[in-house]
């Protein structure tokens, strides 16, 4: 079978969970002896960039291009609302990146296209993908839609403990906007979620209303199932892997830092645009480690020296990436009870959950990882039986039953 997998970033370009996602499923899907095209976005680099460069990485075909717009998607952050506004409204209709995906599938001629993340690359996709008429059987590919986030309801994609009614939110141009998004994704034929909370979120705003629908959780990019023997040296090390943004609830985490316990090592590792701002806050707490970005071939060594993962996030969460690959390393989390996050992280089995932004209720969370240091060994073992339901080779065997059979039949 030949799949056309359909994603904003891939490597080298990456920015969050879904691309990880990607890189695996196409790891899985060759392996099981498909034929497997990526098809992503790129930077600019000149008028040749409108039109798909070819390469071959890591054994996959990978077709490149820039959705003419206004900024590639990665870069949002460095521009200001109003440029971000103009850059939705004409990703909606993008015709330059429907005109190069048509393209496409006449050429690869797929019997399958799975959509990732597409905000980046263009809203009319999946209505060309219906339209077009590939794969062996000269029949319009099967088509299926893998959510990542909120970022088809609201565009830029967060929502906030608090802020669920705000403007940007919840507005009356906002609830336009998804609607447009709703219409234009209804001819998908399957949704896949990894998370219940994200396919109820978008049946709320009246999204997906007639498409078949799964959750299935997404694989980890790199699969170990080795729990690690805790590090007993008399201090409870937890490590927190992820963007250094607000939203993520780091400078949550280091405003309670101070009132908990003192044999706590909270190492830190991650990017993003606060960075200069979190190296000003922790520069005088001797608890407090900020590695920087590592490379995912290398966080296995932190995951092993760590004794729980803290995940504070503010953001309604779908499935976080990094719970699946701490609990594949034996590693059991503190997390925030928001979003998808609870259907991950079981309490006082896998990890230990707070409420979202409440000081009160992690500190009780970390003093109860405090009081069951003689569990460790349990909970990591439990952690790792989590990491089981994501392995890929599971993963793989049902995504290709929905490409070949559908949802009913799985």
């Amino acid at each position: 079978m030949k799949i056309l997998l359909v994603n904003n970033l891939y490597p080298p370009h990456t920015r969050g969970g879904a691309e990880q996602v990607v890189v695996a499923e196409t790891r899985g899907l060759r392996e099981a002896g498909h034929d497997v095209v990526v098809l992503t976005a790129e930077p600019f680099r000149g008028f040749r960039s409108l039109g798909t460069t070819k390469s071959i990485e890591d054994g996959i075909r990978v077709l490149r291009f820039y959705p003419l717009n206004l900024f590639f998607y990665a870069n949002d952050h460095k521009h200001n609302t109003v440029v971000r506004l103009m850059w939705h409204f004409w990703n909606l209709i993008n015709p330059h990146s429907a005109l190069v995906f048509w393209r496409a599938i006449k050429h690869e001629r797929p019997d399958a296209i799975h959509f990732h993340n597409i905000n980046g690359i263009g809203f009319l996709l999946p209505l060309i993908a219906t339209m077009a008429r590939g794969g062996s059987t000269k029949q319009s590919p099967k088509t299926a839609l893998t959510l990542h986030g909120l970022q088809y309801a609201i565009p830029d994609g967060i929502m906030t403990v608090g802020h669920e009614q705000d403007f940007r939110v919840s507005g009356f141009l906002v609830r336009w906007y998804g609607r447009v998004v709703s219409a234009l994704l209804g001819s998908i034929q399957t949704v896949i979620s990894p998370s219940q909370y994200l396919l109820d979120f978008y049946s709320s705003r009246g999204f997906f209303q007639k498409q078949k629908k799964i959750v299935l959780r997404n694989p980890p990019p790199h699969f170990h199932a080795v729990p690690q023997s805790s590090v007993a040296d008399g201090r409870m090390r937890i490590l927190y892997v992820g963007q250094i943004e607000d939203h993520k609830g780091i400078f949550f985490l280091l405003s309670v830092i101070p009132s908990l316990p003192r044999d706590l090592v909270l190492t830190i590792i991650g990017d993003g645009t606060q960075v200069s701002r979190l190296k000003e806050h922790t520069k005088n707490d001797l608890r407090i480690h900020f590695i920087g970005p590592v490379s995912h071939d290398k966080l296995g060594q932190y995951y092993a020296s760590a004794d729980f993962l803290i995940f504070p996030s503010l953001y309604y969460e779908n499935m976080p990436m990094v719970i699946a690959e701490a609990f594949a390393h034996g590693l059991p989390v503190i997390a925030a009870h928001i979003g998808g996050v609870g259907e991950l992280v079981e309490d006082g089995n896998t990890g230990f959950l707070f409420v979202p932004g409440d000081a009160e209720s992690l500190r009780e969370a970390v003093a109860q990882a405090l009081q069951s240091r003689h569990l460790w060994t349990v909970l990591r073992v439990a952690a790792t039986k989590k990491a089981d339901e994501y392995h890929l080779d599971r993963y793989i065997a049902q995504l290709i039953g929905v490409y070949t059979r559908g949802v009913d039949n799985l």
